[in-house]
């Protein structure tokens, strides 16, 4: 099967609510991302995607802990999560094929503020109980949780 690389961005707000998308096609709520650029990292790629499909500027949380740049070399941001996630037959416009998608999922904040307007019913703010209720992604709960998990610990206070 094809593998193709995408990004992801969970932007949390101080509310603790997630900013998600309703993807028409598959019919679940979806962090903002896309596919890759050819010559684009993966953390250009999650702001530009973030950018595209909600007008918001954002700040990517870099999870890492090795922080390295000179002439020749630097550490790029590192994401919250990297998973790989099996793309069924005739759910992604452009790529009918069954594939596999390996997926950088960004931490971040954002950099401009925001509002949803009402009649933007496939873009909105939801809290965890309200993504357990609307999602039956499974990885994108399990992602929350465990944010919640870091944040409540301090991890990105």
């Amino acid at each position: 099967m094809d593998n193709h690389f995408v990004a992801s961005v969970v932007l949390r707000n101080r509310r603790g609510d997630y900013y998600m998308i309703y993807h028409p096609t598959i019919h679940e709520w979806l962090f903002p991302g896309g596919h890759l650029k050819a010559n684009e990292s993966p953390s250009q790629a999650a702001r530009r995607e973030m950018l595209e499909e909600t007008g918001i500027e954002i700040n990517i949380i870099n999870c890492g802990h090795f922080y390295y740049k000179d002439d020749m070399s630097c550490a790029l941001d590192t994401p919250y999560a990297i998973m790989q996630e099996v793309i069924e037959e005739g759910s992604e416009k452009g790529h009918p094929e069954k594939h596999f998608h390996t997926d950088f999922i960004y931490l971040a904040e954002k950099e401009t503020e925001l509002i949803v307007p009402s009649e933007r019913l496939h873009r909105r703010w939801m809290n965890i109980k309200e993504i357990r209720k609307n999602c039956n992604v499974g990885n994108v709960v399990a992602l929350i949780e465990q944010i919640e998990i870091d944040y409540q610990s301090g991890r990105f206070a």
